[in-house]
C-alpha cells in the first residue's frame, strides 16, 4: 500500500480566494468573511487538522451553518488577533501592576492611572471578539461554532475575569479613595487591585508563544528556555511591585497613616517619584532572590519579613528550575 503523504502540512500556496484575487474582483465583505474561515496555513490548523479531507469538511461545515460572522478559531483573522493580544497582554503584565502599585496605591498622594486606557480598549475588543469566535473542544475533538455554546464556554473560562480586570477602577472609585489612615476603606482598596487579575491571562500568552514556536519549527528546547526566562523576568517585576504594595496595604488595613510607621521603608525615601520607588523595590527584590540572607536592607515590619523570606525561597526554586530547563541532560 502506498504511504500517505499529508498535503496539508507541506502546503505553501494560499487559499483559492487569494490565488484568484488578481483575476477576479471581490467585495470587501467577501474578503472580510474569507478571513473568518478556517485557513490551512495557521498554526492551529496544522496542529489539529491532519489531512486535506478534514480541512475541506470543516470548511464546508462552517459554510453550511450559515453563520459567516462567527470567527473560526483556526482562521487567519483569529491568528492575527491572537498575535496582537499576545503583545498587548505582555505589555499589560508590566504596565498594570506598576500603575496599581506605584501610581494608584501611592501612600502620599492620590493619583489616577492615565496610561492603561489603551490596554483596556484592546481588552474590550478582545472580549467582543471572543463572543463571536468558536473554540476547539478537546474532549469531543471538534470545533464548536454555535453562538450559545461559545458564550457558555467563554463564561466558564475567562469572561468574568476579562470584564472586571478591564475596568478603570481608580477612576470609578475616585470619590471614595483616601490615603492610608483612619479614613481608609478596605473595600475601595481591594477594588483598585482588581486590574491585577489580568495576570490570569498568562497561561493564554504562554500557549500563544508555544504555537508560534511550533509554527516556525523552532526547537522545543528554545521555547522552554525562552518561556522560563520570561517567567523569571515577570516574577522579579511583580515581586518589585508587591514589595511596595504590601506596606501600603498594611497601612490601609490597620488604619495607620504613613507618619505613624517610621520603620516602613516607603516613608524614608529621598525621592517621591514612582520610578525611583520602583528601582529601590527592584533592588530589594533582586537582593533577596539572589542571596541567602537579608542583605543590605534588613526588614523591620512583619509583612516585609514574610516577603523577604518568601523571596529567598522563591529565588532558590527559580534558580533550580531555570538550570533544570536550560542545561542539557548529562
Amino acid at each position: 500500500m502506498k504511504e500517505h503523504i499529508c498535503a496539508l502540512k507541506h502546503h505553501t500556496s494560499s487559499d483559492p480566494l487569494d490565488s484568484t484575487i488578481a483575476s477576479r474582483s471581490f467585495s470587501c465583505a467577501e474578503v472580510w468573511f474569507h478571513m473568518f474561515e478556517i485557513n490551512r496555513n495557521t498554526p492551529r490548523t496544522q496542529m489539529y487538522i491532519d489531512s486535506m479531507a478534514a480541512f475541506s469538511a470543516e470548511k464546508r461545515r462552517h459554510a453550511e451553518l450559515n453563520l459567516r460572522w462567527i470567527i473560526h478559531p483556526f482562521s487567519r483573522w483569529r491568528f492575527l488577533w491572537d498575535v496582537i493580544m499576545t503583545v498587548v497582554y505582555m505589555l499589560s503584565f508590566l504596565t498594570i501592576p506598576f500603575s496599581v502599585a506605584f501610581v494608584v496605591m501611592r501612600h502620599d498622594e492620590l493619583q489616577l492611572d492615565q496610561f492603561n486606557f489603551l490596554i483596556y480598549a484592546f481588552c474590550w475588543l478582545d472580549v467582543a471578539c471572543n463572543f463571536v469566535t468558536g473554540y476547539h473542544d478537546k474532549k469531543q475533538m471538534r470545533i464548536e461554532l454555535k453562538p450559545l455554546k461559545i458564550f457558555t464556554h467563554y463564561l466558564k473560562t475567562f469572561l468574568i475575569w476579562d470584564v472586571i480586570s478591564s475596568l478603570p477602577w481608580d477612576h470609578m472609585t475616585l470619590p471614595w479613595r483616601t490615603l492610608p489612615g483612619k479614613d481608609s476603606n478596605s473595600i475601595i482598596v481591594l477594588l483598585n487591585l482588581l486590574p491585577c487579575l489580568k495576570l490570569i491571562r498568562y497561561s493564554y500568552v504562554n500557549w500563544q508563544i508555544y504555537e508560534l514556536f511550533s509554527h516556525l519549527e523552532i526547537m522545543y528546547f528554545y521555547y522552554e528556555m525562552f518561556s522560563t526566562l520570561l517567567l523569571g523576568f515577570y516574577i522579579i517585576f511583580w515581586a518589585s511591585c508587591l514589595c511596595y504594595l504590601i506596606p501600603v496595604l498594611v497601612l490601609h488595613f490597620t488604619y495607620y497613616s504613613p507618619d505613624e510607621c517610621p520603620e516602613c521603608w516607603i516613608t524614608g525615601l529621598e525621592c517621591n517619584s514612582a520610578t525611583f520607588r520602583f528601582r529601590y523595590a527592584l533592588f530589594i527584590v533582586v537582593e533577596k532572590l539572589s542571596a541567602s540572607g537579608y542583605g543590605s536592607y534588613v526588614p523591620r515590619t512583619d509583612g516585609h519579613v514574610i516577603l523577604s523570606c518568601s523571596l529567598m525561597m522563591i529565588g532558590r526554586v527559580l534558580e533550580c528550575y531555570i538550570l533544570g530547563k536550560t542545561l542539557p541532560p548529562f
